[in-house]
């Protein structure tokens, strides 16, 4: 008799213990391929065994009973590996974890005019002024983890409503600002239910040129180019915080994309510029591509040996007013120096930017094209005293070509781009050239090593607020870099 009140009390016990004892003794099995969370012994029941209080069939009938409770009560999830960590329930919830380390050696050979004049238009900010960035010797050398974010992508509530949320610590070799410390790199929801009319809001990359929209782990070489860079839409930081509404490229030959952004750049609005001036102003984007023929996608190489041709033409255009880099916020003046390159801009006064670029991409049989042209109208609203030259428009042009000499495996490519920051100005042209041995461990963009030589010569002349500006020099870099990129 007693046996059976105390079995009866176990099961209502059972019955009442909350699902969270299974869980903490519970484990992860491999089912199908996939994991798959499995309830392991209940504690009430076993503690009842191990005290001869029940019997064993009496113990195999209450764990019977508990475990199909939980079948049907819980959400069961599954766990697997496939570029990340993917973890996936049956409430359509969905969350891939990513993380990315790219690191590199550099070394850099200078002629003499960096001891002597220096570069005046990309300067250095000392004791709260710009200064020429000058090189005290002839070469450097540098170790950098360039690139090391973590990476939380997905989707909740349906698999057409998606988020990203990347942090990061990335730094710039030589950098003055950035020293590694962690900051948000994408932080956006979109909706993917309409392929005609998808919506994206948060921070991410402006949807604009080609250059930007190309992931910086899935370059041929291992930089951007100087002119890729200064012709961001809001001439800052390729990255704003804005909304987009863009149509899916994989399902449409001509396609579209239309974005309003705070045009700050990351984690600023206008209120953060001083006094809060223009803070009525926002930034503008449109994009129009054509799929010619295929979906070349946004990989500058062709690592997928397309077999049949791949390629589009895309016109957009920006318009960015009433910047202020006359007094430019701490974050903003950082972001130009080290992630734009615009450093001659600072000083300048209160502009309006409007930039026009036309891009084209073509990948046949391990071989990729792509060319870029771009024009910036830099119009001056307020200037100092010290601008007696107008600031005159920015232009500039690169191409790239590229081809897998071992399909999926080794890639060469050469590249040359030039840039004019000031059409009102001479003897301040940008120009650079590189060539770049591209090896993929595994066959994909996420296991590599890139090494490429480039050649940038700079011109010191042309306008630059509160610094020398006059000059006939050349500033010439030529240099050695090698990067390892682990993306899991």
């Amino acid at each position: 008799m007693l046996r059976a009140v105390v079995g009866g009390l176990a099961f209502s016990l059972t019955g009442l213990l909350p699902v969270v004892w299974a869980v903490e003794e519970g484990e992860l099995v491999r089912k199908d391929g996939r994991w798959e969370y499995v309830t392991g012994e209940d504690p009430a029941l076993k503690y009842l065994l191990e005290k001869h209080l029940i019997t064993q069939g009496e113990y195999d009938k209450g764990a019977h009973i508990i475990e199909m409770r939980e079948r049907l009560s819980a959400q069961p999830f599954h766990i697997n590996y496939g570029q990340g960590l993917n973890i996936k329930t049956k409430d359509n919830f969905f969350l891939k974890v990513r993380g990315a380390m790219q690191f590199a050696f550099i070394h850099d050979a200078y002629n003499q005019a960096w001891t002597t004049i220096g570069n005046p238009n990309t300067p250095r900010v000392e004791d709260s002024r710009f200064v020429p960035a000058r090189r005290a010797g002839e070469s450097a050398a540098a170790l950098s983890n360039r690139i090391a974010r973590l990476q939380f992508l997905g989707y909740a509530f349906d698999p057409n409503l998606r988020f990203d949320f990347t942090i990061g610590a990335d730094r710039p070799v030589g950098s003055s600002f950035s020293v590694g410390n962690m900051s948000l790199v994408n932080f956006y929801v979109a909706s993917w239910h309409v392929p005609y009319a998808n919506v994206v809001v948060g921070q991410y990359k402006t949807w604009f040129n080609r250059a930007q929209i190309q992931s910086v782990l899935n370059l041929t070489f291992t930089h951007r180019m100087f002119v890729q860079d200064a012709f961001m839409a809001n001439a800052i930081n390729r990255r704003d915080f804005g909304i987009t509404l863009l149509s899916d490229e994989s399902k449409y030959r001509l396609n579209y994309a239309i974005g309003v952004f705070n045009g700050m750049g990351i984690t600023l609005d206008r209120l953060s510029q001083p006094f809060g001036r223009n803070a009525n102003e926002l930034m503008y984007t449109a994009r129009l591509l054509w799929r010619v023929a295929g979906n070349p996608l946004y990989g500058e190489g062709d690592i997928l040996w397309s077999k049949t041709p791949q390629v589009a033409v895309a016109a957009a255009y920006a318009y960015n007013p009433g910047v202020d880099l006359l007094h430019p916020h701490t974050s903003t003046r950082n972001q130009i120096l080290e992630v734009s390159r615009n450093g001659r801009l600072l000083g300048s006064g209160i502009i309006d930017f409007q930039t026009w670029n036309l891009d084209f991409i073509a990948r046949y049989r391990g071989w990729a094209l792509q060319a870029e042209g771009y024009y910036r109208q830099q119009q001056v609203r307020g200037a100092p005293t010290e601008a007696i030259v107008p600031l005159g428009d920015a232009m500039g042009w690169y191409a790239m070509l590229g081809h897998y000499v071992v399909p999926r495996k080794l890639e060469v490519a050469v590249r040359y781009g030039v840039f004019d920051p000031s059409t009102a100005h001479s003897h301040d042209l940008v120009k650079e050239a590189g060539v770049a041995l591209n090896y993929s461990f595994d066959g994909t963009y996420d296991h590599r090593m890139i090494v490429d030589l480039t050649n940038l010569t700079m011109g010191a002349g042309g306008f630059a607020a509160g610094r020398p500006a006059v000059s006939t020099q050349d500033l010439v870099t030529n240099s050695v870099r090698v990067l390892y990129q682990f993306y899991w």
